[in-house]
């Protein structure tokens, strides 16, 4: 019986070693404390606040809409959408001030796209107050013909 105990303790003890060129951790942060982003997402179109197709990758002349749902957020706040172009540049930014007093909250942010939109991996930040909360990348792809 001790040996299949030996033996069982041997292979915990090597599985929670891993392999020695593996690195990988975790931890715990919170309570989180304020206004937070419960979920975002980046969306083709948004209809009675809900967000539809989402996705990560957008044709030229499409919408962008950065759907943002908030919790505890308690008036007054300034939200702000600074979009970035593939060379990193800023490209557009809009600012919303909140002043509804609901803790619960959906914005949206939206980046038309042009027929000549650069090509490549935009980003857009969101910031509460000045804070960064989020960033998402996105991919601007080719207009194909016929399409918008």
């Amino acid at each position: 019986m001790k040996t299949r105990w030996a033996a069982l303790l041997g292979a915990c003890i090597l599985s929670l070693n891993g392999c020695a060129d593996e690195s990988a951790s975790g931890s715990v942060v919170g309570p989180l404390a304020g206004p937070l982003v419960a979920e975002s997402v980046l969306a083709l179109d948004v209809l009675n606040g809900v967000p539809l197709g989402i996705t990560e990758t957008f044709a030229q002349g499409e919408v962008v809409n950065l759907w943002v749902h908030w919790e505890s957020l308690e008036p007054p706040h300034t939200l702000q959408a600074v979009w970035f172009n593939p060379r990193g540049s800023e490209e557009a930014f809009t600012v919303l001030d909140i002043e509804d007093p609901a803790r619960e909250q959906v914005t949206v942010f939206t980046l038309q796209l042009t027929a000549v939109s650069e090509l490549g991996r935009w980003d857009v930040e969101l910031f509460l107050d000045d804070e960064l909360m989020r960033g998402h990348s996105f991919l601007v792809v080719d207009l194909l013909p016929g399409e918008i």
